[in-house]
């Protein structure tokens, strides 16, 4: 679909899964695509939770529309963006499906030479083709350590963005 659209604008389309340059953005488009449907679902739901009476209450004040944005959604929403965040990102670190849906070739590489490798695709490759499973361990464990550090960072800095009731 983007590349009939790119060609409808006179541009040549773009080779998503031939060219190693567009690998890595291929994959990032269709996780995108892939992800951003139940993060709107959860925020969804989060807005579900925000207290009509807060609107009610800023209108009767004279609060704007953006000012009732910005002063009551997105602080009341900050526990569910928080979430959305540290989820996307465990989920972006973890990626295995896409890049094997997309690119895994009879030779076992992920995309043209690799381009679309990421750490677990990497991780089944080394331990169930290559054999070498002490390999793939030290690479879970490695993943593991960066998800963790990435997720304490996350919630030590929550602390000034993140507003509960």
């Amino acid at each position: 679909f983007v590349n009939y659209a790119i060609r409808l604008l006179g541009f040549e389309p773009i080779p998503w899964l031939t060219r190693p340059e567009w690998g890595l953005a291929s994959v990032i488009l269709v996780f995108s695509w892939k992800t951003i449907g139940y993060n709107m679902v959860i925020f969804l739901a989060g807005l579900q939770g925000v207290p009509p009476q807060l609107y009610e209450a800023a209108s009767l004040d004279g609060a704007s529309r953006w000012q009732q944005f910005l002063y009551i959604t997105v602080p009341m929403l900050s526990p569910t963006t928080f979430f959305v965040l540290v989820t996307t990102l465990i989920n972006c670190l973890q990626v295995f499906d896409v890049p094997i849906a997309l690119g895994l070739t009879r030779s076992n590489t992920v995309g043209p030479a690799d381009s679309m490798l990421t750490i677990v695709p990497l991780l089944w490759r080394e331990a169930f083709i290559g054999g070498r499973m002490g390999y793939a361990s030290a690479l879970a464990w490695l993943l593991f350590v960066i998800i963790l550090l990435l997720t304490l960072i996350q919630f030590r800095m929550s602390r000034r963005w993140v507003h509960y009731e």
